[in-house]
């Protein structure tokens, strides 16, 4: 199944399904050729890359594109969009490689001595592949070229130029080469995390679909990331879905994965399949306070539960509240959230003022205790059925010094 593109920004919620998972909900796997931990023997392959040189015949069409612009004087790792296409592809069921995954998230995959994988990132927006290698404890990054319609890397003795990049590491791991500047050898190749999904695993639609794969499929929510972000945005992305797939509370919005081996980079979500709980109030208008209170409870313990493990939410508001199949409250968009903290000085993001406690309104400073004050902001809301948010009648600038005042 593919991915429809559409229009939606980064960070939205789209309902989509994906093929069915096993009792930990995790996605089917794809039929991908697994590099494992790999026997280096002379002269020999890889074990595990796919028992084979390469992915396709070796032969100089198959070999791709000639990239255009490439400056052999400085050799620029970045590709044009054309060259980048067709390996992007032609890697994508490799399992030692990671996608678009952030720096920080694929160096904490590496623990021993030649542990290495590959990935793609941006030099000043643009992107090339990179071989990343755990060396003396910490995570070197080799850029890799692809010239003339073969592979390499910058200081590399050999000469020979490889049509496949699955070559290029063969002989690397066969021959123990060490990586100039650094002694660094290539040794195993690392898996991708098991929370990854393949975006041909997910099926974007408006409306929600029967299966496919030949087994029964979920329903779930999309959120993802668009256009061309920055690193820092990327990061931030990927630092959500990592915390987020953390939690294990009833009222917690559970994710399923990620899918960052291509372009937009998603988190796949369950579907909360009663929506918005702010919509939903918004729509009925008058609610029985039997059910207000059930939503109030529900958010309590969500809220209570993420004290307990040291999460500062700093986004807590009716709409970011949903509704599972039972009606009962999930607590969502973590994108403002932080882990193992006390206390979170605001740096220049953009915050809710209307959800804001007075102390943080003039410290910049959010807590759990700042997290109460907006759990009742959040109260007022659902016991008002959601009608208007907080502060009616009055600007952002007006609200923040009504807040600012009362500390």
């Amino acid at each position: 199944m593919t991915v429809t593109p559409n229009n939606t920004n980064a960070g939205s919620m789209r309902k989509s399904r994906t093929t069915a998972v096993n009792n930990k909900k995790q996605p089917v796997p794809s039929k991908r050729k697994h590099i494992n931990v790999p026997t280096v023997r002379e002269k020999e392959q890889l074990s595990g890359l796919s028992g084979t040189r390469c992915d396709e015949p070796s032969e100089r069409t198959q070999r791709g594109p000639k990239p255009k612009n490439i400056d052999d004087s400085t050799r620029s790792a970045v590709m044009d969009d054309k060259t980048m296409g067709f390996w992007s592809k032609k890697l994508i069921d490799r399992d030692w490689y990671h996608g678009i995954m952030p720096r920080e998230e694929c160096n904490a995959l590496l623990n021993t001595e030649g542990d290495f994988l590959i990935r793609k990132t941006t030099e000043k927006s643009k992107p090339f592949f990179c071989l990343t290698v755990f060396h003396k404890q910490e995570p070197r990054h080799f850029p890799l070229f692809f010239e003339n319609g073969g592979w390499t890397l910058k200081r590399l003795e050999n000469p020979q130029k490889f049509g496949h990049l699955v070559e290029l590491l063969n002989w690397m791991v066969g021959e123990k080469y060490r990586l100039a500047p650094t002694s660094a050898i290539l040794v195993r190749a690392v898996r991708q995390a098991k929370y990854y999904i393949q975006h041909d695993e997910v099926e974007l639609s408006g409306k929600l679909g029967a299966g496919a794969f030949g087994e029964e499929p979920i329903d779930v929510a999309v959120k993802k990331m668009k256009g061309n972000p920055k690193k820092s945005m990327l990061r931030g992305f990927v630092k959500e879905a990592k915390l987020m797939r953390t939690l294990s509370h009833p009222n917690m919005v559970h994710v399923i994965g990620v899918a960052p081996m291509d372009e937009p980079l998603m988190i796949v979500i369950e579907l909360a399949k009663n929506g918005c709980m702010q919509t939903h109030l918004r729509k009925e208008k008058v609610s029985p306070i039997e059910k207000l209170s059930r939503f109030a409870v529900d958010t309590a313990r969500g809220m209570a539960y993420l004290s307990s493990i040291m999460i500062i939410h700093r986004d807590l508001a009716a709409r970011n509240l949903l509704l599972g199949a039972n009606m009962e409250v999930k607590i969502s968009d973590f994108g403002l959230s932080e882990s193992g903290k006390t206390e979170v000085k605001a740096a220049k993001i953009k915050v809710p003022i209307r959800w804001l406690a007075p102390e943080t309104i003039d410290t910049a400073i959010f807590t759990t205790k700042t997290d109460v004050w907006s759990f009742a902001v959040t109260m007022w809301e659902i016991f008002t059925n959601c009608i208007t948010d907080p502060f009616p009648g009055l600007t952002n600038s007006q609200a923040k010094d009504i807040g600012s005042s009362t500390s």
